[in-house]
């Protein structure tokens, strides 16, 4: 086999090394879900909030790819691109719904001003997700080719969004240590919002991920 499968992987036929793949990023996500909604609730920071919910919606599109690959592989009659594209939309739905409720609370922070209790730990949090998403990332992209089709294409956007979202929480956490600014952490959080909201207009419009292909 090419480079990119797990050991004990030696014919396509026994080969699970996608499902594989897929299974370790979604424990990697769930600890950056449960680390951050702690947090998030802990020091009531609304951008880390945000952000662990949007973790969260990944790891759905992750189960998605991973039920997906599972179908194929034990020759199930139901049709993995007809549940692949339902669960796609109903995790956009979920999101969708999440984030006009978040931003919601974040409008109205910026007229009814809350502190976040402590930047250091907010920003220390959101570094500990940044390097998760790095980790997530060189696992994603070690896959052999033959892995690399529209769903992987979509993942790896949701893992890179993730990843710059996290150093935007950590910023903003890094501001509110220096200025004890109240409004940077709704501020921010209405950036992830709009960045959220951009990316799944984005993945609506172009489900498959056709643009990498040029």
């Amino acid at each position: 086999m090419s480079s990119g499968h797990f050991k004990g992987c030696r014919t396509p036929e026994d080969c699970w090394c996608e499902a594989k793949r897929y299974l370790k990023l979604s424990v990697v996500t769930l600890g950056i879900f449960a680390l951050e909604i702690v947090a998030g609730f802990a020091i009531e920071s609304l951008a880390l909030v945000a952000d662990s919910f949007h973790v969260l919606t990944d790891n759905v599109v992750i189960l998605v790819a991973l039920s997906a690959v599972a179908i194929i592989k034990l020759n199930a009659t139901a049709g993995p691109a007809q549940i692949r594209t339902g669960a796609f939309y109903l995790s956009l739905g979920l999101l969708g719904a999440t984030m006009l409720g978040v931003a919601w609370e974040a409008f109205d922070r910026l007229f009814n001003p809350q502190e976040v209790e402590s930047g250091i730990v907010m920003a220390a949090v959101a570094l500990i997700g940044l390097g998760g998403n790095i980790l997530q990332r060189r696992m994603h992209e070690r896959a052999p080719d033959e892995h690399k089709h529209e769903l992987h294409r979509s993942i790896s956007l949701h893992i890179l969004s993730d990843l710059f979202l996290s150093g935007a929480v950590t910023l903003g956490g890094v501001l509110i240590a220096l200025t004890g600014s109240k409004l940077v952490d709704p501020l921010l959080t209405i950036g992830v919002v709009g960045w959220t909201l951009w990316g799944m207009l984005k993945l609506i419009r172009n489900p498959g991920g056709e643009e990498h292909r040029h």
